[in-house]
């Protein structure tokens, strides 16, 4: 993760005092109405093959998906897995 540096004032001094704040960019995964957070160690294969690690975070979810006809895109952080074969109405 990477930490980016906020600055805020001290009461006392009224000088800036550096504070390192978290900032989560991790990577999700959109895929049947249900988001998932992707592991900093798997986002580059993210990349590559986001079923794989759906696969490796919701194995569950990877089976429901699994010989159906899909699409993937990413949109900002998230990449969004679409089943093309699902009806609606």
């Amino acid at each position: 993760m990477r930490a980016k540096r906020v600055s805020t004032l001290d009461r006392e001094t009224n000088e800036e005092v550096g504070v390192l704040e978290k900032v989560r960019n991790q990577r999700k995964i959109l895929a049947l109405g249900k988001e998932i957070e992707v592991p900093e160690a798997l986002e580059e294969l993210l990349e590559r093959n986001p079923i794989e690690v759906l696969s490796k975070v919701d194995p569950e979810l990877a089976r429901e998906l699994k010989g159906k006809s899909i699409e993937i895109r990413t949109e900002g952080r998230y990449i969004v897995i679409y089943r093309s074969d699902a009806v609606f109405g």
